[in-house]
């Protein structure tokens, strides 16, 4: 789009591809790329405002840059001539002589418009020919239609024209996502395949043979994925359009025709009347038609997930496509191809890594890598480790260049697991990645906001083999337990660590600062960012990292043949072009944030000054400086930075010197921004601000968060404005959608940072804030007058106050991730007493369980085992069932502490089956039995951070190594006897008196005891609170439960609507009183009022009792009647006398500063009334509509001008 926004090129069509030329004020040009045809598009606007010489200037200079032989040219000249249109009478100037033809002229070029065609711009007014379509000699022949169509949508005619003869074959279709049947087919296929060529993987010993037998696999599943494709329809379908719209169409169009044909004043007036209506009626069709097709595909949409279409459309969360434009090369000048353009964009994202520039310390780190050997080797991958790496793999990612799925390889494991598990023990045996495993297919992503000219303005994405990444993370694990177990994964690296996150990092930077000024001292926060981090980081400082971890030498070897040969491809209109990538990980690889924190680790032991520390997340650095005065602070710095920059050349990295800024803290008056610490960073100063952003937290100097909250609320508000301009009509009739969409999405993102600001939680400012940010999106969801305090929407919303939510999040955090004891009230939550998280990778991979199950029935034959868990009252039980060839043998019963949760109850009952065949003989298989899905898809999960499960997996694996277990479910309370008599026993258990096992609490029963606090808190403040009380007379309990009716019955809900009391307490009335005299406000309309008596006589509920008025459903509709009568009362209306002689009614007092537009209203409804005679009143009201109505809005721009025309009209009875 041009700059002006006069000029768009607009392409739908996913085979086109494009390259940008030019961008300026009123001329855009791209290139169109099918295959090996282009043409270059030019689109250009003459204002008529403009001098034309100027606007054929910018058309010349563009004409200039471009090099194509086949250029296209339209646009809107605002010029005529006979060279493109017949010569008739008009206000534009004739162009015979002018500019744009001397450009043609001079550049050959070829007009393709018809001199006789209809006129390409049309009103009531006349008609011209100034839409112009150019092009050069040789795209001439290849023109096959040219062809203006009519119509009454606007004043421009359409024009489509047919470029035919293109001799480039089209680029290649993206293959299509399979269908979950087509799946399904291709893994039955693929099982019988390995069937036949299966041994062939136990035979492979080179590199060769691995990729010979790789490519064969690929390249069956691909001939048979080929068979999916299928053909898309081109052409846009509008749902909505109907028959009745044809019919309307074809109406309007021949009143048109009659309109301009008729040459008689009066005759044209009336047949101009005739055609506006028409017209009107016709874009009144499409406009519904439109709007209700939107509706209901909304309505489809968000029916199961309301985070779906409208909420992305308001959200911005729908990308837009990445459109190549030329860049600036190094001699800064742009490039003019798509090959350059590309070449020079991997250039700057991929630097290559040079070994000619390689420091004595550098060639000494990577000869060692090279050699390195050692005799640890790891044991082979298990199906175990492939099943958990599956499922971390999230769905509908884009495949790489094979084409293969996810949800294709998922399938895949579960008909054929062994031929995944063979394959990736073929590459640990062979120690190589397959070569085409090491191809990666590049996507560029534009950054936003920035300057798309340079070449970093874009964001490489590689999408690698599904197979590719499977391996890749197969690697990964084994190598997080190696560093994990030898305890070389830093603390302070918060970036993709578990246990981890932006908020720990976030905390653990308070909790730095705070302890800093408790000791006195100054502080300043310096911002690091490593430039290019993933991309640039140095392959050999990853492999000498894992060498000092003693990595295992068969999975050494494997990564750094990953690192050999890797190549990047760029597919762009059917060609492609290959790079070199010998330096970083990929983006988007499954192992690349792994190697960037062993090599980002290494920065916590360089020696930093006392008083210096620092942390990371992934590749955000914090250094945090203390010292006893600015001087003190500045040395310290510069040392710091000097050694950091030391470190950061020894692993070849450079620090982004725009993006280091230094904060000093000024809380408490130690540092002050007029006067703060000057710090240099490679002869670069830093410069100082009052604040920075760091993991979306904005801190500023002063630690009071102000910036951060001023610019959360301005996105909550941005947002809950789009939400209503996108899809307003639809989620103004669906409140509990936007409830969801407010817990899904709003609440989270203001509580968002909680580890850093929950901290100032005790303050009544940060308190007041939250809630002030929660009010707007509760003013939506409800559709309540704006002057209902935030109190009552709390309550009517059921969600608790956002200080509350913000302490229940904190609270959490706190006990669940820092494991620190928490007091909330009278409650008090210690860590030690809940269930702490397993780190899964303290257990080396090979050794991961999964345990399947089945869902046979009971056999009455051998060993049959029943657990079940029971609560009852408060008490917890557990039991197990033993028969033997269908007779009891063995009962037995425990009781849990009241704190278990049954699902603990279930897991202890399994535990008490898996002792019981401990301690008997080895003969008979075993079978048990449970009515617990959950703990056996536990039990199935590779990973799992439930100590117990991880015992129960152990028991299971020494079980199994000594006789035949399985594991089935059974459904409860289906009369299978040996499960009720399981559930008999456990519910016998917790009558017991005694206590038999004692176990930790689940983390989630601190939500239960922590939200009751809470609400008991909530419920206090309400009990307290001078604000709301009309809703407190309806719901005087707090509860999280929505009370979410329409607009009217929210009016009788608060107090605040078409009420004499609210007007009058707004000094929109000036007294408060109903028509029968006494106070009107809402309770005496529902108990009183003679006006309403009928209608309150149908309402069932207690009049002194308000809360049962809505126990009673069928009172809504009653009180939705009540209040439309109320407010149609005659005595709502206020009078004023603003203009002599004149008295208007007016239904609010905030009309009268638009009375004094009353003079001029007169005179236009003289006009009017002057023309009655001429017309007659149907056509009239017709004619004011358009002529003078909207004329008159147009002219002055102002919507109060109407409201004064409309006042005046009912004063004279003018229909």
């Amino acid at each position: 789009m041009a700059r002006s926004g006069k000029a768009l090129v607009s392409i739908r069509n996913p085979l086109i591809n494009l390259l940008i030329r030019h961008e300026g004020e009123y001329v855009v040009a791209l290139d169109a790329m099918v295959g090996s045809d282009t043409i270059t598009v030019v689109c250009f606007y003459f204002p008529p405002s403009l001098p034309q010489a100027r606007m054929v200037r910018e058309l010349q200079e563009v004409l200039d840059l471009l090099s194509s032989p086949n250029v296209i040219i339209a646009g809107d000249a605002n010029v005529r001539s006979s060279l493109w249109g017949p010569d008739i009478p008009d206000h534009r100037p004739l162009d015979e002589g002018g500019p744009l033809v001397d450009l043609i002229l001079a550049r050959r070029l070829h007009i393709w418009n018809d001199p006789s065609s209809p006129p390409t711009f049309e009103t009531e007014r006349g008609r011209s020919w100034i839409d112009v379509t150019l092009s050069t000699p040789l795209l001439s022949p290849r023109k096959a239609e040219w062809i203006v169509h009519p119509t009454i949508l606007s004043d421009h005619n359409p024009i489509t024209f047919i470029v035919a003869g293109g001799s480039g074959a089209p680029s290649p279709v993206s293959p299509s996502r399979l269908s979950p049947r087509r799946i399904f087919k291709i893994a039955r296929e693929v099982t019988l395949f390995y069937q036949r060529f299966g041994p062939e993987i136990d035979n492979i010993s080179t590199k060769d043979q691995l990729d010979m037998w790789v490519a064969k696999i690929t390249d069956y599943i691909q001939s048979l994925s080929a068979f999916n494709v299928l053909k898309k329809d081109s052409r846009m379908r509008v749902p909505w359009w109907d028959s009745s719209l044809d019919i309307q169409r074809k109406k309007t169009r021949a009143l048109r025709a009659r309109f301009l044909r008729c040459h008689h004043p009066l005759e044209r007036l009336r047949r101009r009347i005739l055609f506006k209506r028409a017209a009107a009626q016709y874009k009144f069709m499409i406009k519904t038609k439109s709007r209700i097709c939107f509706n209901q595909l909304c309505y489809q949409l968000t029916k199961n997930n309301p985070f779906d279409l409208p909420y992305k459309l308001a959200a911005g969360k729908i990308p837009a496509r990445t459109v190549l434009r030329g860049v600036k090369a190094d001699d800064g000048t742009l490039t003019t191809s798509v090959p350059d353009t590309v070449r020079t964009i991997v250039q700057t994202l991929f630097p290559r890594d040079d070994d000619s520039l390689d420091t004595p310390t550098q060639k000494a780190i990577r000869c060692y890598v090279l050699q390195y050997e050692n005799s640890i080797i790891d044991p082979p991958f298990t199906m175990a480790e492939i099943h958990g790496a599956l499922n971390a793999f999230r769905p509908k990612k884009t495949p790489g260049l094979d084409g293969i799925t996810v949800e294709l390889v998922k399938r895949i494991f579960q008909f054929c697991p062994a031929i995944l598990l063979s394959l990736m023990n073929a590459c640990l045996r062979v120690k190589c990645f397959p070569s085409s495993w090491k191809i990666s297919k590049l996507l560029l992503l534009s950054k936003p906001g920035r300057d798309l000219s340079l070449p970093a303005s874009y964001r490489p994405i590689c999408l690698l083999n599904v197979l590719s990444k499977l391996l890749d993370k197969l690697i990964t694990f084994r190598l997080t337990h190696l560093f994990s177990t030898k305890g070389l994964l830093h603390e302070r690296q918060h970036g993709f660590r578990i246990g981890k996150s932006c908020e720990t990092a976030n905390n653990n930077l308070w909790e730095e600062i705070q302890a800093a000024l408790r000791s006195k001292g100054k502080v300043s926060l310096i911002s690091l960012d490593v430039q290019g981090a993933f991309d640039t980081v140095w392959q050999p400082s990853i492999l000498h990292r894992l060498t000092a971890a003693q990595c295992p030498m068969n999975i050494f070897q494997l990564v750094r043949d990953y690192f050999l040969e890797r190549t990047v491809q760029f597919h762009f209109n059917g060609e492609s072009w290959s790079f070199p990538d010998n330096r970083g990980v990929p983006q988007g690889s499954c192992s690349g944030p792994f190697y960037w924190n062993i090599v980002l680790d290494t920065i916590f032991t360089v020696n930093l000054p006392a008083g210096c520390t620092i942390q990371a997340f992934a590749d955000d650095l914090i250094l945090l400086v203390k010292g006893i005065s600015k001087g003190d602070i500045e040395n310290k710095s510069r040392v710091a930075l000097d050694r950091l920059a030391q470190w950061a050349q020894k692993h070849k990295l450079q620090f982004n010197l725009d993006k280091t800024i230094l904060m000093p803290i000024t809380f408490g008056g130690r540092l002050t921004m007029t006067d703060p610490p000057r710090v240099s960073f490679n002869g670069h100063i830093i410069q100082s601000q009052k604040g920075f952003r760091y993991l979306g937290v904005w801190w500023d100097s002063g630690l009071t968060f102000t910036d951060h909250f001023n610019k959360v609320r301005k996105r909550v508000d941005l947002l809950s404005y789009r939400l209503s301009v996108v899809a307003d009509r639809f989620f103004s009739r669906h409140a509990s959608l936007r409830l969801r969409i407010y817990l899904g999405a709003i609440e989270p993102f203001i509580l968002y940072g909680y580890g850093a600001w929950g901290n100032r939680l005790h303050l009544q400012k940060l308190r007041s804030t939250l809630n002030s940010i929660q009010r707007r999106p509760l003013l939506q969801i409800t559709g309540a007058y704006r002057t209902v305090s935030t109190v009552a929407l709390q309550v009517l919303v059921g969600v608790l106050p956002l200080d509350l939510k913000a302490l229940e999040a904190l609270t959490k955090f706190r006990v669940k991730v820092l494991r620190r004891d928490s007091v909330v009230g009278d409650c008090t939550f210690s860590s030690s007493q809940y269930l702490s998280r397993v780190n899964v990778f303290d257990t080396h991979p090979s050794k991961w369980m999964v345990h399947h199950f089945s869902y046979a029935a009971p056999l009455g034959s051998d060993i049959e085992i029943f657990s079940d868990g029971s609560k009852m009252n408060g008490k917890v039980g557990c039991s197990v069932i033993v028969y033997y060839h269908g007779q009891l043998i063995h009962a037995e019963g425990y009781r849990l502490n009241d704190e278990a949760s049954v699902y603990q109850a279930e897991l202890s009952g399994l535990t008490l089956a898996l002792s019981f065949v401990q301690r008997i003989l080895h003969w008979d298989s075993v079978r048990i039995f449970t009515d617990s899905l959950s703990l056996l898809q536990a039990l199935k999960a590779a990973h799992t951070t439930d100590p117990a499960i991880w015992r129960l997996k152990d028991t299971l694996r020494d079980i199994e190594q000594h006789r035949v277990l399985s594991l089935h479910w059974v459904k409860a309370h289906v009369g299978t006897e040996g499960n009720e008599m399981a559930d008999m026993v456990a519910k016998q258990a917790t009558t017991k008196d005694v206590t038999d096992l004692v176990l930790l609490r689940p983390f989630h029963q601190i939500n239960s005891v922590l939200k009751a606090e809470l609400i008991r808190q909530w419920q206090a403040r309400w009990f307290l609170s001078l604000n709301g009380r009309t809703t407190a007379e309806f719901f005087p309990q707090v509860s999280l439960q929505p009370h979410l009716y329409n607009r009217r019955i929210m009016q009788i809900l608060t107090g605040h609507g078409r009420f004499p009391s609210y007007f009058c307490r707004f000094s929109i009335m000036e007294h408060d009183q109903c028509e029968c005299g006494q106070r009107g406000d809402v309770f005496h309309y529902l108990r009183s009022c003679p006006r309403t008596g009928d209608l309150r006589s149908k309402l069932v509920f207690d009049p002194e009792y308000p809360p049962s008025l809505f126990e009673n459903t069928a009172n809504i509709p009653i009180l939705d009647l009540l209040v439309l009568r109320v407010g149609s009362t005659k005595n709502l209306q206020v009078c004023y006398t603003n203009v002599p002689g004149t008295t208007v009614h007016c239904t609010e007092r905030r009309l009268v500063p638009f009375l004094g537009l009353l003079p001029i209203a007169a005179s236009i409804c003289g006009h009017i009334a002057s023309s009655v005679a001429v017309f007659g009143l149907p056509d009239l009201l017709v004619w004011v509509t358009e002529q003078t109505l909207l004329n008159f809005m147009i002219s002055c721009a102002t919507v109060s001008c109407v409201i004064g025309i409309l006042c005046f009209a009912l004063e004279t009875n003018v229909p």
